[in-house]
C-alpha cells in the first residue's frame, strides 16, 4: 500500500534489509492518480531483487473521491504462482507459453 506521495504505508512481506522503496519512481503511479483505473505493468526486472515481475495496481480513493493511494501487488514471473507455473508448462510436445506486451 502506498500513499499519494509514493511512500510505502505497508510492505508485505516486510524485509528488514530491503532498501527503502518509493513508488514515485513508477510511471504507473502517476497514471493511477490521473485516471483512477487499475492497471498491470509491463514485465520488468524487480527493483528489489532483479527478478522478472509485473506489478498489479489499483487506486484507493478517499471518501470524497480523491486519490488516496494505491494498492500494489508484485507478481514474480519465475515463482510458482499462477504465471510462474507457465515457465515449465508445455504446449503439445515442444511448445511453450510466451508473454508479450503491446
Amino acid at each position: 500500500m502506498v500513499r499519494p506521495d509514493g511512500s510505502f504505508l505497508n510492505d508485505v512481506p516486510h524485509l528488514a534489509d530491503r532498501s527503502p522503496l518509493n513508488a514515485r519512481e513508477l510511471a504507473y503511479l502517476a497514471r493511477l492518480q490521473g485516471d483512477f483505473k487499475p492497471l498491470i505493468s509491463r514485465p520488468a526486472r524487480n527493483r528489489s531483487d532483479g527478478e522478472p515481475a509485473i506489478e498489479i495496481m489499483a487506486p484507493v480513493l478517499t471518501a470524497d473521491g480523491r486519490f488516496g493511494g494505491a494498492l500494489i501487488a508484485v507478481v514474480k514471473l519465475l515463482n510458482k504462482n499462477l504465471l510462474g507455473t507457465l515457465v515449465d508448462a508445455k504446449v503439445g510436445k515442444s511448445g511453450v507459453f510466451v508473454m508479450v506486451t503491446k
